[in-house]
């Protein structure tokens, strides 16, 4: 049985052999600094709500971690009572874009500041009708979530593009959740604007909330959107591709056999919200390139057909098996 003593020397030694083999001796760790978010835990309902019940408790910083050493430098300590969320590293290394909070009743905004702290600037604000919104979707009367979020705006996980422009998520958008009948909660989509903040342009017009986006090498911005088609509404979540404009979208695919699937459809007002508007005369559908999809598959969506006659499983399965 090992003593105290020798038991603090294994576990010493321990430790150093971790660092070693994780951080001082791994290729991958080619670097000696480290930027991170410092944040309490979100307290979020679902995947989707981070911005609407999971901030309540303010706290953190934008950070850097001296892997030489393990001192932590705080970025922006006069922001500290607010709340960071995501963040992104410019392409040259010296500058970082990030969504932050004030305090609850509050949406984030986008910043954007030098690694040093210097040059902080703000590049995105309410809109002027900020507090016609808020009283507009005002859900106190049912319980809702007033106490941490009254249906302000907000602006959040911005990353930069290759042109010099910025994607982000936003909820300016006006939209609720599909199956949220009273409103409490609300749809965030994609967003571009320039690298000062100006020329914002909404991006998608989905009925579901997209968030986290990133730039592929090839230049494409992927993104997670949230459903439920298939699938639990909490967890998984599917990726999405589309080229900085907005055009091009497809549900990304990762095997590297460019099998994404590909939407061929018109976008339209529905009774909910958007729709696809798949016209039969011309043969619209959506196109999986190069899929094989064997005998045990599932397939789900929700359609509406001009007249209730004909048959629905044709409609759906208009293809050979």
């Amino acid at each position: 049985m090992l003593s105290q003593e020798l038991f603090r020397r294994f576990y010493g030694d321990f430790q150093q052999l971790q660092c070693e083999a994780l951080v001082a001796d791994n290729p991958l760790m080619d670097f000696d600094q480290l930027l991170f978010v410092k944040r309490y835990t979100y307290q979020s309902s679902h995947y989707y709500t981070d911005f609407i019940d999971g901030t309540e408790n303010p706290g953190g910083n934008l950070s850097i971690l001296s892997l030489k050493d393990g001192t932590v430098t705080e970025i922006l300590p006069s922001m500290k009572q607010g709340i960071f969320g995501r963040y992104d590293l410019s392409f040259d290394g010296k500058r970082v874009v990030f969504d932050w909070k004030r305090a609850v009743g509050e949406g984030f905004r986008i910043y954007e500041t030098g690694l040093d702290g210097k040059g902080l600037r703000q590049l995105t604000s309410p809109p002027p009708d900020e507090p016609e919104r808020i009283k507009k979707y005002d859900n106190s009367y049912s319980g809702g979530t007033s106490r941490v979020y009254q249906h302000h705006t907000d602006d959040m996980h911005p990353c930069y593009l290759p042109d010099g422009g910025i994607v982000f998520t936003s909820s300016r958008c006006e939209y609720g959740t599909l199956c949220d009948g009273p409103d409490k909660l609300t749809t965030a989509v994609l967003y571009r604007m320039d690298g000062d903040g100006q020329n914002m342009e909404k991006l998608t017009d989905s009925a579901v909330s997209e968030f986290a986006p990133s730039v592929m090498n090839d230049g494409r911005i992927l993104y997670s959107r949230w459903e439920y088609v298939d699938k639990g509404q909490l967890g998984v979540k599917c990726i999405w591709a589309m080229r900085p404009d907005g055009s091009g979208t497809v549900a990304a695919n990762s095997s590297g056999n460019s099998r994404d699937g590909v939407v061929d459809a018109d976008w339209i007002t529905g009774n909910l919200g958007g729709a696809l508007d798949f016209d039969t005369a011309s043969a619209e559908e959506v196109v999986v390139t190069d899929f094989d999809i064997g005998t045990d598959f599932t397939l789900a969506f929700w359609f509406k057909v001009d007249d209730n006659t004909g048959n629905y499983f044709q409609y759906m399965f208009n293809w050979a098996l």
